[in-house]
């Protein structure tokens, strides 16, 4: 089984999504490993294990993401580095 992972890119995180119907959560291993996210499963009983990569973008907070498996759903959520729309003020040069 590789499962079919969507990335979308919301106002308030970097959203990674698949459908996993028959697994538990823990089931699941989630890790990051430089800009990839790696998503490995094994169904209950060991078999068909699998892995999918996502190539995350940068600005994205990988230390602060949170995972939730809900009926079948895996959802994850990694909010940006700063804050959306965020002021960025010129510099003044004091010459």
């Amino acid at each position: 089984m590789i499962p079919d992972v969507k990335v979308v890119v919301t106002e308030k995180d970097l959203r990674i999504t698949a459908a996993l119907p028959g697994l538990h959560s823990g089931d699941l291993e989630i890790t990051v490993e430089g800009r990839i996210l790696r998503i490995v499963g094994k169904q209950g009983d060991g078999n068909c294990p699998f892995e999918s990569k996502v190539d995350l973008p940068l600005g994205y907070d990988e230390s602060q993401a949170r995972a939730v498996y809900i009926n079948g759903k895996l959802g994850i959520m990694i909010p940006p580095t700063r804050p959306p729309n965020q002021r960025i003020d010129f510099f003044q040069d004091p010459n």
